[in-house]
């Protein structure tokens, strides 16, 4: 039988063990100044917060919906735009069902962030490859169009390779001098004296801005041309913004394969 001792004994046990038990800890509490991190939004949401322009946007999400046809869009946000060698690249970042991507453009393409997790290293791959796709395709778009202006696109190839080799102000001054000189050469073998209209006194062959606007009222006559029409003497415009100065081969070769894609009724 247990005795009164013993019982006394355990009591005196269990208050010797109890004082070595840590105290439980108080909860702090929270001040104002504690930063909570809150949960990843939902992707299809981010768009009602970002200050990235609509059309914009739809036109991204339009092209990579294209090119990656069993995927859907949830955001794309618009995070850089560079400047490079007279182009403007801007730099998306698109979230999609299955995947996420870099777009950049000018002209656009799409890089899986899997594989290009680097933006600046995507940049400077996408500026790279364009250089080396643009440099091929230079000059007539095919031999056929080549044909019908012949003497115009070999001024123009020797203007591109002039400025290829430019170094100095003055070589680039040439340069401008040599694209003048196509210009002309254009008019003159697209214009036609029917192209001046009654009562009205020919521009001299020089005169590259007047005979675009003859060419143009001429080969893309009538109301179903119009937006041809229209096309051509935007073109012209803004020949005029820099005929006096040195041009780019980028800004020759739009005026020229503008014209040639003209339905020519001459």
């Amino acid at each position: 039988m247990t005795g009164v001792s013993d019982i006394k004994d355990g009591f005196a046990m269990k208050r010797k063990g109890g004082k070595n038990r840590s105290p439980k800890k108080r909860k702090r509490k929270m001040s104002p100044e504690d930063c909570t991190i809150p949960p990843e939004p939902a992707k299809h949401i981010l768009n009602s917060f970002t200050l990235t322009s609509l059309t914009s946007r739809h036109a991204i999400k339009g092209y990579v919906e294209s090119q990656a046809r069993d995927e859907r869009v949830l955001h794309a946000e618009k995070v850089k735009s560079e400047h490079v060698m007279g182009r403007d690249y801007d730099c998306w970042d698109v979230h999609t069902d299955k995947d996420r991507y870099w777009v950049i453009t000018a002209p656009s393409n799409l890089y899986s962030q899997q594989f290009f997790p680097s933006l600046d290293f995507t940049i400077s791959f996408h500026i790279g490859i364009t250089a080396r796709i643009v440099a091929l395709q230079r000059g007539a778009p095919n031999e056929a169009q080549k044909s019908r202006l012949l003497s115009v696109w070999r001024r123009w190839e020797d203007a591109a390779s002039a400025l290829d080799a430019a170094d100095e102000p003055e070589e680039f001054q040439a340069v401008g001098m040599r694209c003048r000189e196509c210009l002309i050469q254009l008019v003159r073998s697209l214009g036609k004296p029917e192209m001046v209209p009654n009562g009205q006194e020919a521009p001299q062959k020089a005169n590259v801005i007047a005979w675009c606007d003859l060419i143009a009222n001429h080969v893309a006559a009538g109301a179903s041309a119009e937006r041809v029409r229209g096309l051509s003497k935007q073109v012209r415009r803004a020949l005029g913004n820099w005929l006096d100065g040195s041009p780019t081969r980028t800004e020759l070769t739009v005026l020229m394969r503008s014209l040639c894609r003209m339905p020519l009724r001459v």
